[in-house]
């Protein structure tokens, strides 16, 4: 099974049931269909035992049906006794949504899918390769340090 480009390496199974893990996300790689029409049909085929969303331009992600990044950073936000004002996220694919609803401020990155850039805070216009959340972050930490010279 070719895995080139991402490092990996990687098994074939013919049967998962037997396979004796706990599995919490199956990430499914497709290059001869479009991911959101496979996602759809997944949708239909599967929607009690699992929530399908589009993860990349070829990728889509089975998670339990409750679940999504959302959930799981207001679970971070809880251990850690953080409130969600005090959350920033960035995102680029439609599975970040939920992640950048959970958040008090949100970025979608320069390319984010349509449907992510209408949730997000912010629509940056730098991407990875311009290393925008890097910038973003830095920025916010500038305001952070004036606001607390200011203070003094």
């Amino acid at each position: 099974m070719n895995s080139e480009g991402y490092g990996l390496r990687l098994i074939y199974r013919e049967d998962l049931s037997k396979l004796h893990l706990h599995v919490s996300k199956v990430g499914v790689y497709c290059t001869l269909h479009n991911p959101r029409e496979e996602a759809e049909k997944g949708r239909e085929l599967f929607s009690d035992a699992a929530n399908i969303v589009v993860s990349g331009d070829c990728w889509m992600d089975y998670v339990p049906p409750d679940s999504d990044k959302g959930k799981a950073l207001k679970g971070l936000q809880d251990y850690l006794g953080i409130s969600r004002e005090e959350t920033i996220a960035f995102g680029d694919q439609i599975n970040d949504i939920g992640l950048l609803r959970a958040a008090g401020d949100s970025y979608a990155v320069k390319g984010a899918q349509p449907e992510l850039k209408a949730v997000a805070g912010h629509v940056m216009t730098e991407g990875p390769e311009e290393n925008g959340v890097l910038h973003v972050m830095e920025s916010l930490l500038q305001l952070q340090k004036q606001d607390k010279d200011q203070e003094k």
